[in-house]
């Protein structure tokens, strides 16, 4: 961590973490320092091979912090590219802890353009909507908690990961009866290959 370079990716590293929007009950666990710089090197010190702090470095030079233009430009690009999905509504995969929630907050920047509406699950399935679906969220990495939020709809317990997540199931009648015979897209705003 004596690296000529390691304050300055620090330094740009806490530029992109002030975007972050941190719990306000601190965890039993966080650090008592509340300096973000500090933080950040107290991280990079549990790193005990120079190959480790090297690739943990790496990842904070080149780490991105989605923002609301990235949802609005990932669902509007996605929506030019496949056109049957003007007008759609959007619901987030997930319920109200998830991540999803927040991007379709988001996309209601294209209410009225490029989508119809943003509902939830329930509310779609209960007012019996028929336009094409899009679930949105923003972030798939290995997949595994989309395959637990789509094993807990349609309970399908072959599906469901031990990620120690609370999730609802739905009447399988209802989720299958709304979901058939329209389109229906997954978006992310951003993956990896594994999960997608």
């Amino acid at each position: 961590l004596l690296r000529a370079d390691v304050s300055g990716i620090v330094d740009h590293f806490q530029g992109i973490h002030k975007a972050y929007l941190s719990p306000t009950q601190p965890k039993a666990h966080d650090a008592t320092s509340t300096d973000s710089k500090e933080k950040i090197l107290m991280w990079l010190r549990q790193f005990d091979d120079d190959d480790h702090v090297e690739c943990a470095l790496r990842l904070l030079k080149h780490f991105k912090m989605l923002t609301r233009e990235d949802t609005v430009s990932t669902v509007r690009s996605f929506i030019d590219s496949n056109a049957r999905f003007k007008g759609a509504t959007v619901i987030p995969l997930g319920n109200a802890k998830d991540s999803g929630v927040l991007q379709t907050y988001f996309i209601a920047d294209l209410l009225g353009t490029y989508i119809g509406n943003c509902v939830t699950l329930e509310e779609a399935i209960r007012t019996r909507d028929t336009s094409p679906v899009i679930f949105i969220d923003d972030f798939v990495a290995s997949g595994g908690q989309a395959r637990d939020i789509l094993g807990a709809w349609f309970n399908q317990e072959d599906l469901r990961m031990p990620l120690n997540e609370n999730r609802g199931m739905f009447d399988d009648a209802s989720l299958a009866t709304y979901l058939r015979d329209r389109p229906i897209a997954f978006v992310f705003v951003a993956a990896w290959n594994d999960g997608i």
